[in-house]
């Protein structure tokens, strides 16, 4: 795929989730000068454009867009761009391929202090995911990959029904950096259906719902003591 094309995709999804001129166009930017400096194609780079934007969309500060503004410059667009990309050698390097070839169609990622030591708060996630009849797919001191729910429940049940949405398969990764307090959490969730599109747009729904839900599960569960079930 040429620059241009999948530049303006990103664009457009961007664009799609409020995201500022002056902020839109600053990131692209770096995407562009990336491309041309390393000769990568882009979803080689960065993945798929509407799964980039909407991380980077995610991660994006609240403040002024003017130059020189709190919240925003060249400098911050760089960082976030590099950032993202860091997050995908840290996916690719577990097994979990993040999101080339169309897949997850949907994901989110959330950032929080833990008092915790890092390996505690992977014990801690570790019992979670047991708990909540999960599976434990790779660990290592940096982080942990886990799966949740059973697409074979979910295809068979369906999004209409309770057991179904119960049932929604998750795929989610944890990685852990210590800090003078103890630790700095960064989770990544994804859908793991498997399959295309139809399955995706019907579940959206429910993913938010569930992602949000696990999100804060996880959150309360790593700056607590006690695992709330």
């Amino acid at each position: 795929m040429s620059v241009d094309p999948y530049l303006r995709q990103v664009d457009t999804a961007l664009q799609a989730r409020g995201v500022t001129p002056q902020r839109r166009a600053d990131l692209l930017a770096e995407m562009e000068s990336h491309l041309l400096d390393s000769g990568e194609d882009p979803p080689e780079a960065f993945g798929p454009a509407e799964v980039f934007a909407q991380r980077l969309a995610g991660q994006l500060p609240t403040g002024d867009d003017e130059p020189g503004g709190q919240g925003w410059d060249r400098p911050r667009a760089r960082s976030l761009v590099r950032e993202q990309m860091q997050t995908n050698q840290q996916l690719a390097e577990r097994g979990w391929n993040p999101g080339w070839k169309g897949r997850p169609f949907y994901r989110q990622q959330a950032r929080w202090q833990s008092p915790q030591a890092p390996g505690s708060v992977l014990d801690t996630v570790t019992a979670f995911t047991a708990q909540h009849h999960g599976r434990l797919r790779a660990r290592d001191s940096d982080g942990l990959t886990a799966t949740l729910g059973s697409r074979i429940a979910f295809r068979i049940f369906g999004v209409f029904m309770k057991t179904g949405r119960s049932r929604l398969p998750i795929r989610f990764q944890v990685v852990v950096h210590p800090n003078t307090g103890g630790t700095d959490v960064e989770v990544t969730v994804a859908e793991d259906m498997g399959w295309g599109v139809l399955g995706f747009s019907l579940a959206t729904g429910p993913y938010e719902r569930a992602f949000a839900e696990l999100l804060d599960a996880l959150r309360n569960a790593t700056t607590d003591d006690v695992i709330n079930t």
